[in-house]
């Protein structure tokens, strides 16, 4: 798996950003499923 950390030269943005990937909540985001379940792993 890629290294899904956020990396130095990220900028530091939320979700819901209307022109920017989510990088705070990325790691989250791909472990578990929209209702928060572990479906992703």
């Amino acid at each position: 798996m890629a290294d899904i950390r956020p990396q130095y030269n990220e900028e530091a943005v939320g979700a819901n950003h209307p022109t920017k990937a989510d990088v705070i909540n990325r790691a989250f985001n791909v472990g578990h499923d929209e209702d928060g379940t572990h479906g992703n792993t």
